[in-house]
């Protein structure tokens, strides 16, 4: 959330809202940036109260954004007789990315258009909620801070580009850069990128539980190791195929907890995009994902730190994660995050710590009173995206952009022709 809170503050300010306009919302980060509050090494209520003036800066911040945005898309010239949407790209770099769409007004029969008028290949996927809406997603190009028009017509015979997602069950997918297989556990078994034409994963992927009882702050706890269990398959995994996207996806579940994984392949973007939604109910325990990197590393892993990188010992303990990290060794591994916090790494072994349900102001000096009732922490539902990527060479600056890209989407507004 503070992630979110930051990246929503920064884009206003890309977007043209003044600095003494987003005071506000900075002296709520700010403030709220204190390690005792969101650790929960303060109680219950001192984190939800941080949760909820976070949130307040980061829906302010869009809303000023929205507005800077909506004032500039009514500038514009509507290329059609109905309605446009106009998609913004907010980050200071040009990108190519996947862009959503989810209406109630247009189906199938309609086909999208760009700006100019030429036909754009779209995919129609599963919506968010089945309640007569239906969701597009196609790939476009944009330059930095800039916006593309977008608009749906009834399609000509013989020119129609939009395609229905064909699902069905299935443990495998692919485009021309990766190809990826499911194991019964509904996590990967098998990656290969095309680029190094090798298995990336020594062996299959993950979802470890790992027994916590050190204390909120982790005293004198260097690195968590004590895996008690993992999370296994829980039914069948179902592809959906199209031009523009291929996914897999399934459930999970372990003890009192559930997950659901979905992984995507876009049509010519050359990385494997994993999604992860965790309701993680237990108690004073730990869920780390476990990637086994096909790479026995010798030197030390890179990760992301504040304007820059830092080489670190891929020594088993436990070390902050910010929005990327990288191995390198003959070829070069590469993972972009959004949701993680920290991770560890011991040679070809890599772990991203997901949640810990620790107690709440929980000091080891203190012993636990069974009789007593404690808040845990981060129980509930998380959400976290991971963006893997495989090559001879792959550039600090380029996972920086991804991790860029997973917090600020484009931004799309709908835009009147009769206005």
């Amino acid at each position: 959330m503070l992630g979110e809170a930051e990246f929503a503050v920064k884009r206003a300010e890309d977007c043209g809202v003044a600095a003494e306009e987003l005071q506000d919302e900075w002296e709520k980060i700010l403030f709220n940036q204190f390690h005792d509050i969101l650790s929960g090494s303060c109680k219950k209520s001192a984190a939800k109260e941080a949760i909820r003036q976070l949130h307040a800066a980061r829906s302010s911040a869009d809303l000023k954004t929205y507005k800077k945005l909506k004032a500039k898309a009514g500038k514009q010239e509507i290329s059609c007789d109905e309605d446009a949407y106009i998609v913004f790209n907010t980050l200071p770099f040009a990108v190519k990315i996947p862009v959503e769409i989810e209406t109630f007004v247009y189906d199938e029969r309609d086909e999208l258009k760009n700006g100019s008028g030429h036909a754009v290949p779209a995919q129609l996927i599963e919506p968010s909620v089945h309640c007569h809406t239906t969701r597009w997603i196609f790939l476009s190009s944009f330059n930095p801070l800039s916006s593309n028009q977008f608009y749906f017509v009834k399609s000509d015979a013989g020119t129609h580009l939009t395609s229905i997602s064909k699902v069905e069950e299935s443990s495998s997918i692919s485009n021309r850069s990766v190809k990826l297989r499911l194991g019964p556990d509904n996590l990967l078994d098998a990656i290969i990128f095309a680029q190094i034409e090798q298995e990336i994963l020594m062996r299959p992927i993950k979802l470890l539980v790992l027994d916590d009882k050190s204390d909120t702050w982790g005293h004198f706890a260097r690195a968590y190791d004590d895996v008690i269990g993992e999370f296994k398959g829980e039914g069948p995994s179902f592809a959906q195929l199209g031009p523009i996207l291929n996914t897999l996806s399934g459930r999970l579940r372990y003890g009192y907890s559930s997950a659901e994984v979905e992984y995507r392949l876009y049509d010519t973007l050359d990385f494997l995009e994993m999604r992860l939604k965790v309701r993680w109910n237990e108690d004073r325990k730990i869920l780390k994902l476990e990637i086994p990197v096909n790479m026995y590393l010798e030197r030390r892993i890179k990760s992301q730190i504040p304007a820059g990188s830092i080489r670190r010992e891929a020594d088993g303990m436990e070390t902050p994660l910010q929005n990327w990290l990288k191995y390198e060794e003959n070829w070069q591994f590469g993972l972009a995050q959004k949701g993680a916090f920290a991770f560890d790494a011991e040679r070809s072994r890599l772990r991203v710590t997901l949640v810990r349900s620790s107690l709440y102001g929980y000091d080891q000096g203190n012993p636990v009173n069974p009789n007593l009732l404690y808040d845990r922490t981060d129980q509930g539902e998380h959400e976290f995206t991971f963006r893997f990527f495989a090559a001879k060479k792959i550039d600090d600056e380029r996972l920086t952009k991804q991790g860029e890209i997973l917090y600020e989407p484009p931004f799309v507004i709908r835009e009147s022709a009769s206005k």
